[in-house]
């Protein structure tokens, strides 16, 4: 019966020293860890960006000419409206 409770407070403190040791090496984590943090970072930055999903050059030409295009139709039918 004593041994049951002895058991259950040292996997207390020892769940204790790990939580000590945890906020620990969180705190401290960039510090011991500099190069570390800071090509996780840079991984998440690249994959975030998707630089394998732009769109080809030829694609933004194409819709950079319809859209000019659309947009000069649009104001020459306004050229219309201010001539009643």
């Amino acid at each position: 019966m004593f041994m049951p409770c002895l058991f259950n407070r040292e996997r207390r403190e020892k769940t204790a020293e790990v939580d000590r040791f945890l906020s620990v090496l969180k705190l401290n984590s960039g510090y011991l860890f500099p190069g570390s943090v800071y090509e996780i970072e840079l991984k998440q930055q690249e994959r975030l960006r998707k630089p394998d999903e732009l769109p080809t050059e030829q694609d933004v030409v194409t819709l950079h000419e319809i859209t000019v295009q659309h947009l000069q139709s649009l104001t020459t039918d306004c050229g219309l409206w201010t001539a009643m």
